[in-house]
């Protein structure tokens, strides 16, 4: 078996990047959609998210909850507002 490669984020599609994104804003998944079930598996086969483990999260509400790789992948909204103002700075010339 070769070892699974640390999936980057550039590399997700944009509806992976989407769900992901909403997961870390909303939490777990309580329910799929049946478009985006396809998008669940293709993510559960990188390991970015995990089924609720039964009788462990009994408290939890959802189905499907985000691995740590999960969070760690997905940027966070404010680095990601100061790493624009950075490239905007850049491309005008700031120092």
């Amino acid at each position: 078996m070769e070892p699974r490669k640390r999936p980057s984020w550039r590399a997700l599609t944009p509806g992976q990047r989407a769900l992901l994104q909403r997961m870390r804003r909303e939490g777990a998944l309580v329910s799929v959609r049946p478009w985006e079930m396809s998008t669940v598996r293709s993510l559960l086969a990188r390991g970015l998210l995990r089924p609720r483990i039964r009788g462990r999260e009994r408290g939890r509400e959802g189905i499907w909850f985000l691995t740590a790789l999960g969070v760690r992948i997905v940027p966070d909204p404010s680095e990601a507002a100061s790493e624009s103002d950075l490239e905007k700075d850049e491309a005008a010339g700031a120092p």
